[in-house]
């Protein structure tokens, strides 16, 4: 049995290290891969989950790709990764989450699914996780259309009382920035 896992991750790797490359992309989605990814992230083995992240944000700095990657499950895989308690399948989902957050089209959808997952991490321990989901915040709330959801999900109360958490200076600059993006509505 762990011989068949430790196949299935080096499968994983070999296809996510594929996508690295822009032309092999179009058949990874052609055939499957992001629902295959999607099944691959489920709560299990943190070697695929980290496999599957990383393929995500790899297809998702595609814009041709984008929008496939949320149609087929993909944002609510990297959102569920991003409970994972492994730290860097947390970080690895939370930085295709950022790549997602560029599309500008899916801002909104982002948005009204992500913001209160987000909303959490910027609260936790994790300064790498706290970091790139306020960059996630901050790249959503360039769009005017996510403000709405946003502000449904209380993001400028949670914004404005990271900034006035002493213990945790690092986040300023981040939660500044959310704030800054957020308030241009």
């Amino acid at each position: 049995m762990e011989a068949d896992l430790e196949v299935l991750q080096e499968l994983a790797r070999a296809l996510r290290n594929l996508c690295q490359d822009t032309v092999v992309q179009a058949g990874v989605v052609a055939y499957g891969g992001i629902a295959l990814f999607v099944e691959l992230s489920l709560p299990g083995d943190p070697i695929l989950q980290a496999y599957s992240a990383q393929a995500l944000g790899l297809l998702s700095q595609e814009p041709h790709n984008q929008y496939t990657v949320l149609k087929e499950g993909g944002l609510q895989a990297l959102l569920s990764s991003t409970s994972s308690r492994e730290p860097e399948v947390a970080t690895l989902a939370l930085d295709a989450l950022l790549k997602l957050s560029k599309f500008d089209e899916g801002r909104q959808y982002i948005a009204g699914e992500a913001t209160a997952r987000l909303l959490g991490v910027l609260k936790g321990d994790n300064p790498e996780e706290r970091s790139l989901s306020g960059a996630v915040l901050a790249s959503l709330s360039e769009n005017l259309t996510a403000h709405a959801f946003l502000a449904k999900n209380q993001a400028p109360s949670a914004v404005m009382s990271c900034l006035k958490d002493p213990l945790r200076p690092e986040s300023h600059v981040v939660c500044a920035q959310i704030l800054a993006g957020h308030t241009h509505s």
